[in-house]
């Protein structure tokens, strides 16, 4: 991003020069497109060109075998190779290289024609020349650096070509030149100018790519932040909310059970009032890692829903697995050992859970699923904590039956 500020901040200067990162960047994104399209555009003019061969017989009669063995024979079919390996997407360098050496090798042809003929076709030699320059800066849009060495190199030739075929007339070399020379630099200012809006467009557009990117890491960020509990690092409310609505359609849609474990600290205000704040702050996420750790991949999830009250959700499991789930999170907080001397189960701090798990099937609902859940918590609670308790799940929709006790001895 600040590369492509940077560059875009510059004034002027049709032919700055990319900085070696978005140069990478350019060719990455353009090398095979351009490959693709230079050699087809190679490719028709190879095609193109052998239309001028009975123009060119015509023009010097006297030359008809060197123009079938050089021009039909040779120029042509070479430019024609050339355009095939360009289309078989060599490296920038030598791509450029050969769309170039094409166009030398017919402007050589031509000027060994124009020198050897007896009979005047300088008019058409020129014609030639210039369409040549014209081919390859403007058409093709060989690269910049590479079309001025092609250009002064078909310059050249033309130069020594006239000098040869019109000696005698220096007056006449001398404007055919300085007038080759003129287009050569215009069709240079034309090629430069082509390529510094392609590479400004390519720039601008990078940019904006990278500023979208941006927005977007910037706004799945924040979504983290508004999905994400300050304290604990764990999900919040409205993270569970949807995680279980979600998880719900998808035990419905794979006709599984989905199971919930409801967690509580127990005693937890006492805690707070004996403690103090910063360390029920502590003693939180050190619960909060604890039960982390003791999940399942990334299909369990843990989220914090209230001050002192967890949820995890357990896909695919049914009521006994997710006790022993709840189990192994009652015994894990246990073994931490946090100190709580004003919890009656061995003066530390504990955890008391409510599980249940339901087949996602109509009529039930994720609703149905929390209140089962919640209800297995309230009997964990109020017989007497430190305990797991799992929802009698159909009788405890229908309001008729408490939750089975599993706090088994030493549990409680």
């Amino acid at each position: 991003m600040a590369a492509a500020e940077s560059w875009l901040s510059r004034r002027g200067a049709w032919f700055r020069v990319l900085p070696p990162l978005l140069r990478a960047e350019y060719e990455r994104q353009t090398r095979r497109q351009r490959s693709r399209s230079v050699g087809l555009v190679s490719l028709v003019g190879s095609v193109v060109s052998l239309l001028f061969y009975p123009t060119l017989n015509s023009a010097v009669p006297d030359l008809q075998d060197d123009v079938t063995r050089l021009f039909l024979c040779g120029a042509v079919p070479f430019s024609f190779a050339m355009a095939l390996l360009v289309m078989l997407d060599p490296t920038p360098l030598l791509r450029e290289t050969l769309l170039g050496l094409s166009g030398i090798v017919n402007a050589a042809v031509l000027t060994y024609l124009f020198v050897r003929t007896r009979i005047d076709a300088t008019e058409l030699y020129v014609a030639s020349m210039l369409v040549m320059m014209l081919f390859v800066t403007v058409t093709v849009q060989v690269r910049f650096s590479i079309a001025v060495g092609v250009v002064a190199a078909i310059l050249a030739l033309f130069a020594e070509g006239v000098r040869v075929a019109l000696d005698g007339t220096p007056r006449l070399h001398r404007d055919l030149f300085l007038a080759a020379l003129v287009s050569g630099i215009y069709m240079l200012m034309a090629n430069g100018r082509m390529h510094a809006e392609q590479q400004r467009g390519f720039v601008l557009t990078l940019r904006e790519r990278l500023r979208r990117h941006d927005l977007f890491q910037r706004n799945l960020e924040l979504d983290e932040l508004v999905r994400r509990d300050a304290l604990t690092g764990l999900a919040n409310r409205r993270a569970y909310d949807a995680w279980l609505q979600n998880s719900w359609r998808q035990a419905r849609a794979g006709g599984t059970s989905l199971g919930l474990i409801v967690v509580d600290v127990d005693r937890f205000k006492a805690y707070n009032d004996f403690y103090g704040h910063p360390s029920g702050d502590a003693c939180l996420q050190a619960i909060a890692r604890c039960l982390r750790e003791q999940l399942r991949g990334t299909s369990d999830r843990v989220a914090r829903i209230g001050g002192e009250e967890f949820s995890v959700v357990l896909p695919g499991l049914d009521g006994e697995l997710c006790a022993d789930v709840a189990e192994r999170l009652r015994a894990a907080v246990a073994a931490l050992e946090l100190p709580h001397l004003d919890n009656e189960h061995g003066r530390i701090v504990t955890i008391s859970c409510g599980a249940a798990s339901l087949l996602a099937t109509e009529p039930m609902s994720p609703r149905d699923l929390v209140a089962a859940a919640d209800a297995a918590l309230y009997h964990a609670k109020q017989t007497g904590r430190n305990r797991v308790c799992l929802a009698d799940t159909v009788p405890v929709v229908a309001g008729a039956q408490p939750p089975l006790d599993r706090a088994a001895a030493g549990r409680g």
